[in-house]
Order: C-alpha cells, then structure tokens, then sequence
C-alpha cells in the first residue's frame, strides 16, 4: 500500500475515532464523578435530621452523566472545522440542552422538596399535585427565559407584551383561572382534604384523590374516578363525612309488633349491638351503642339500633352484620317483628 494513502487513512481513522474516543471518556468521567457526588452527599445529608435526603439523590440520579456527555460533545464541536453558522447553530442547542438538563434537575428536586413538606400534613396536602404543578410551572418558565437570552433573545419585550396582553390572557383562560384560584381556595381552608369522603350537591360522592390545577377528583365506592371542576366544588354545597371525626353513626330501624314485650325487645337489641362494637373491627369498640324507640306505626313501634362505625365506607358491612344478628337474637328469644314496612 502507497504510504501516503495509508498515512491519510489512518489520519480519516482518527478523525472519526477521536470523537468517540472524547465522548466515551466524558462519559465515563461523569458516571464515576456522579457516583462519588452522590456518596458525599449521602454522607452529608445522613449526618443530618433532614428527611429529604432520599427524594434528593434521587432526583440528581443520571444528572452528572448526561451533563458530563454534553460537555463531551461540546468538545468534539470545539475540535470539529465547521462553517461558523453551523458551529454557531450547533453550540447554541448543546447550551440550550445543558440550561434544559439543569432545570429539569432543579424541577425535580424542587417537587421531591415540595412531596416532602406535603407528607407532613396527614391527608391535607398529601396527594395534592397542585403545588407540584405549580412548582415546575415557574421553573420551566425561569429556565424557558434562560435558554431565549442564552440565544440572544431579548425578554424584555416578551415580558412587556405579557404585561400588556395580561388582560385579555386572562380573559381568555377565566375558566382555567377560576378553577386554579379555586383549587388553592379549597385546599387553603383546609375543609377538604384528600382522603376525605366527601359529598359534592345531591349526586357526586367519593374520597378525594388529588386537587389539581383544574379539578378534584373523587373515587367513588364502585371505584371510579369522578373529576369535578374546582370552581363547582367550590360553590356547591358539600357534606365532608370525614370531618370533624371519621367515625359515623350507624343505625337500623327495626319495626317491633305490639305484642312484644318492649323491655326485653330493648334490652336484646342492645345486647346485640354491644357484642357487634366489641368484636367487628369497623366498629368503634369505645362508643356504646343504643336501643331507643322513636315512633309508633300502624303495626309496630319503631326500635332505632345504633352502633358507631370507624368510617363511612365501612358502614355497609357493619350495617349487615348488625341486621344479621337481630334476626337471629329475635328469632332465638321469640320475638316478632311486624310484617308491615316502616
């Protein structure tokens, strides 16, 4: 072989392995400074009473690599020959990517902090993405006017016109805003929570699920998803089960014939109702239960049997349970119950 042409050949070689040569090298100079990054930090933040450590290396996890490979290729445009637009153009992108890695970093680590401070409110915040929504709303929106000056772009303008248009944005998107400004109002007055079940009017009812941007979503007892506009939970009338206490009256009426003896149908029911409260775990063990008469019938005389219940949606089962049990204690002492409907 000619050694010229064998010398430009090994010279074509390097020019295309020198490349991948540099970017596997950054490569692996992030993964090993992403590595002992995070061990000090975990060393740092385990000395501390901090609980947020977890969420935070978590979020910074992959950060180091990708920033280390456009560090690398940033080398690799510093080593190509290119016309200066297209140098120009392809600096520009890898900058915009680094500014966009470090604000997806930021975001990430913001919303891990903001999860954080939510578990701390037991069923107020918790589960509630509005404030997460928020939260990478203005970062995004921070690292969005970053990357347009970064390109040369002034904001300033933008920001004027913003200002100016900020009017007849608002009037375009009042629906959403409403929605939003009532998404803070109900979580603000801290009436519902998620968790709770709650029910909105006369027909939605479920446990809360989350209170978004735009609405509150509920799960109904046949487990679906009821997604309700903020602003319509706000001026509906609501019924929070949960609140002020979760545990709930509840209560059989029980259609007694004449015939029986009052005193014994009584104190049966009432023997009833306490073995249920102590021994059904959705029942409150500390609550004592009542037998009292409310009204006279045609045929019978109205028995209320009351028991209370740890929750609302366990009510259903202690319902039965407790139904169950009166037919066979009245069946068992001879007492009869009128055949006529209250």
């Amino acid at each position: 072989m000619d050694p010229n042409a064998y010398a430009l050949y090994l010279e074509n070689i390097g020019s295309y392995l020198m490349p991948v040569v540099i970017i596997v090298f950054f490569l692996l100079i992030g993964f090993i400074v992403e590595k002992i990054a995070i061990r000090l930090l975990k060393a740092f933040l385990g000395k501390t009473k901090w609980k947020g450590d977890n969420a935070v290396i978590k979020s910074v996890r992959g950060f180091g690599v990708s920033f280390f490979l456009c560090l690398g290729l940033y080398t690799v445009l510093m080593q190509l020959h290119l016309e200066q637009n297209v140098y120009d153009m392809l600096r520009a992108l890898l900058m915009t990517l680094i500014i966009f890695l470090v604000t997806s970093a930021a975001s990430k680590i913001t919303v891990a902090i903001v999860r954080l401070y939510q578990g701390r409110y037991k069923g107020m915040l918790s589960s509630i993405s509005i404030f997460t929504n928020i939260a990478k709303l203005c970062i995004f929106t921070m690292g969005f006017l970053i990357i347009l000056q970064t390109l040369g772009i002034s904001i300033t303008p933008i920001l004027t016109a913003l200002g100016v248009g900020g009017l007849a944005v608002a009037l375009a998107l009042k629906d959403s805003l409403a929605n939003l400004f009532a998404g803070l109002h109900i979580i603000a007055s801290g009436q519902v929570r998620a968790g709770d079940y709650i029910k909105i009017g006369t027909d939605a009812e479920g446990h809360v699920m989350d209170i978004n941007w735009r609405s509150t979503v509920l799960k109904s007892m046949a487990n679906n998803e009821i997604i309700i506009p903020n602003s319509k939970v706000a001026e509906a009338v609501i019924t929070n089960y949960s609140r002020p206490q979760n545990d709930i009256s509840v209560s059989v009426a029980v259609p007694v014939a004449y015939d029986n003896d009052f005193a014994q149908v009584q104190k049966a029911a009432l023997s009833v109702a306490r073995g249920i409260a102590s021994a059904h775990p959705a029942a409150v063990a500390s609550a004592e239960p009542s037998a009292k008469y409310s009204a006279f019938n045609d045929a019978s005389a109205v028995l209320n049997v009351s028991v209370r219940c740890k929750t609302f949606t366990e009510q259903f089962v202690l319902k039965d349970e407790l139904l169950k049990e009166l037919h066979r204690k009245f069946d068992e002492d001879k007492i009869r119950i009128a055949a006529t409907a209250v």
